[in-house]
């Protein structure tokens, strides 16, 4: 059945309860790798300087270089084990995931070469790629009258832990200077990071505990898999034990699906979708706040960092209310293809604002005008992002069975992670070269990302 006529129908269905404990640890799951992802960022600096020789010009280039390796490995990776996860159930695979987050934390905070560094990150993109297995396990706890509302919780945890993670790394490093009295050792003064890598490190260790006592695995055939208790009053033994076998030993459509068979076009579909957003906004995620700080005479606003801190804040904080009030009542309303479509179109107007802004701003400063003109965008952005919990849903809905899911947002969250790495790359270089060219009046990089999403836009409609 086609997943508008399911989104549309569950209007006036009853829906669900959603599996609140499950849901929980699953998003406990994802805080955590969110803080080990924010809390290095406020001593990143530092701790680049001091070991790679004290030259600050050139920490730029080793982080870009450390954050490059990580993406690559997690394009390696993240498909092996989200196969893996189809075959021996999800509670092991996150297990190894969240408890690689742990053991990399601690590693990068007693590193002292840049290779340590290095190596103790990409622990993480080897044995922790979580995103894909975590929202394949909300496809398989929900069903079509309380998925979208399960999916709006999934960035949730994310933009959480980007908000406390900075907060941990910056005022527990230098423990040993900022708090002497708890902290004397010469240990501390060794290994300043140490601590907020730590106290990260052990709340990953702790999620795990909920993880292996609570979490109910989802994959049949697993050995950590309980079938649902069935009381022999209701029916009869003979019944009971059907059931029962039922559950224990799967069938030949619940066994998971050779990969080839999973490179059809319904099912690349919504993975290719879910790509496409994550390049639009992957791009406009590095230009945005170029475009904010430029000078005016140069295209952009001009804002000081202060500034700009707000109004990204703002857009964060709005951004979390629509996604989890409204993306489930729009998508049964309207359906995840078409709010999808909604959703990406809206770079059309994120991508042209800019250079409209950038006009009036030459001619009068940032006025009022410009500044409802920014406010519009931003509410472009915010509905623009409802078409992530829509992706989701349609990967969902194109898995052949439940054992596949693993694979498909695996599959998914690849093309997305190659997205992401040539996003910024292309945007940002996009950008540079229509300015110092003069291409457009220095808004050919702009235009070039319009027609990119218009071309996205008309190819997904008529393939819905």
């Amino acid at each position: 059945m086609d997943t508008d006529i399911h989104s549309r129908n569950a209007i006036n269905e009853p829906r669900t309860a959603l599996p609140i404990k499950q849901i929980f640890i699953l998003l406990l799951l994802r805080f955590c790798e969110s803080l080990a992802t924010y809390s290095i960022y406020p001593f990143l600096l530092e701790l680049l300087s001091s070991v790679t020789g004290g030259d600050k010009g050139r920490v730029g280039y080793y982080a870009g270089f450390m954050a490059l390796s990580q993406h690559l490995l997690s394009i390696v990776t993240i498909l092996y084990w989200s196969r893996l996860s189809d075959r021996i159930g999800r509670k092991p695979v996150l297990f190894i995931g969240t408890t690689a987050v742990g053991i990399s934390m601690l590693c990068f905070g007693l590193a002292k070469t840049f290779l340590g560094l290095v190596l103790s990150r990409s622990i993480i993109s080897a044995f922790g790629s979580n995103a894909g297995i975590i929202k394949g396990t909300f496809g398989e706890i929900t069903d079509e009258s309380n998925r979208a509302d399960a999916f709006a919780l999934v960035h949730i945890p994310w933009t959480v832990g980007a908000f406390i993670g900075p907060l941990i790394g910056g005022s527990l490093s230098n423990p040993h200077d900022h708090f002497h009295g708890v902290f004397r050792s010469a240990f501390w003064l060794k290994y300043p990071y140490f601590l907020p890598c730590a106290v990260v490190a052990t709340i990953s260790f702790i999620g795990t505990m909920p993880l292996l006592i609570y979490f109910k695995e989802t994959v049949k055939g697993s050995k950590f898999f309980k079938p649902p208790e069935v009381e022999s009053e209701a029916i009869g033994d003979e019944e009971t034990m059907s059931l029962l076998s039922h559950s224990t030993s799967p069938s030949i459509s619940d066994n998971p699906i050779p990969f080839k068979d999973l490179l059809q076009y319904s099912i690349l579909l919504p993975a290719f979708k879910y790509a496409a957003l994550s390049f639009l906004h992957g791009s406009n995620t590095a230009i945005q706040p170029l475009f904010l700080g430029l000078p005016i005479a140069m295209g952009g606003l001009d804002f000081n960092p202060e500034t700009i801190g707000y109004v990204l804040g703002f857009y964060g904080a709005s951004n979390a209310v629509v996604q989890i009030f409204l993306l489930g009542p729009i998508v049964r309303r309207m359906g995840a293809k078409n709010v999808y479509l909604m959703s990406i179109s809206m770079f059309v107007f994120i991508f042209c604002l800019p250079p409209i802004m950038s006009m009036f701003a030459k001619q009068g400063g940032v006025n009022g005008l410009v500044w409802f003109l920014l406010a519009l965008q931003l509410l472009c952005s915010v509905i623009m992002e409802l078409g992530y919990g829509c992706t989701y849903i349609l990967i969902t809905e194109a898995a052949p069975n439940k054992r596949s899911l693993g694979s498909i947002n695996g599959l998914a969250q690849t093309l997305s992670s190659i997205s992401r790495i040539s996003a910024p790359m292309i945007s940002s270089s996009l950008l540079s070269f229509s300015i110092e060219n003069n291409l457009f009046h220095g808004y050919a990089g702009y235009v070039s990302l319009a027609c990119f999403t218009v071309a996205c836009s008309l190819f997904f409609w008529r393939s819905r």
